[in-house]
């Protein structure tokens, strides 16, 4: 799940926007004019353009405080449930919330190209996302903040039906998790724990035997 670049900017910022495209300040103007003015007041005053900086700031707010959500998956039923949760209660700032969802195919069919196109949109799509959430062990995850730098959250897996307390945690690194690296010492003729021999290599967040690369020592 990843959140698009949403629309905050300042105030200097969004006035300079006003002030470059009139029409774009005319109409944003009048829908804040409508918005908050007397019904039973004439309606061609409602709508004259009022250009002071309070209400252009105002109308702006309106179409700037929104938050685009992508969300891939096989399956429909978690962006019906986020938006479907945004539908019913507002976000705390009063952003509107746009949740997106490319395609549900709900089963793997590696065997079809078409199919195959539309996972490489999935995992490439998220990559352009300012915030990245990505499951645990999720491979589309990893491709994704591998192209994009990105240090993403990661939603731990649950065991025995119980969500993890935290739910969830901010990566270590960038890098994806090595699901199956080597246990075994040549030279000891032993398993070892492969995630404590070098500095920058560390056991996964998500998944306790895999190895990631990370930027800092222990």
């Amino acid at each position: 799940m990843a959140k698009f670049r949403n629309g905050a900017m300042s105030i200097t910022k969004a006035l300079a926007v006003s002030l470059i495209s009139l029409p774009l300040l005319y109409t944003l103007s009048i829908l804040h004019r409508n918005q908050h003015s007397d019904p039973t007041s004439d309606f061609e005053e409602a709508r004259v353009l009022d250009v002071r900086p309070r209400n252009i700031v105002n109308a702006l707010k309106l179409v700037l405080l929104k938050h685009d959500v992508l969300l891939t998956s096989l399956n429909s039923g978690y962006s019906e449930a986020v938006r479907n949760m945004y539908w019913e209660q507002s976000a705390i700032r009063g952003e509107v919330v746009r949740v997106y969802q490319p395609s549900h195919e709900k089963v793997q069919q590696s065997e079809k190209q078409g199919h195959n196109k539309k996972a490489w949109a999935e995992m490439y799509l998220p990559s352009m996302t300012d915030v990245l959430m990505t499951s645990a062990w999720s491979t589309f995850g990893y491709v994704a903040q591998g192209l994009r730098g990105l240090t993403p959250w990661i939603l731990y897996k649950h065991q025995n039906q119980t969500t993890p307390n935290p739910p969830c945690g901010r990566a270590m690194s960038m890098e994806p998790c090595f699901h199956a690296p080597p246990f075994y010492d040549c030279k000891a003729k032993t398993g070892v724990d492969t995630g404590a021999l070098v500095p920058h290599v560390w056991h996964c967040e998500d998944m306790s035997w895999g190895l990631k690369l990370v930027g800092t020592q222990r």
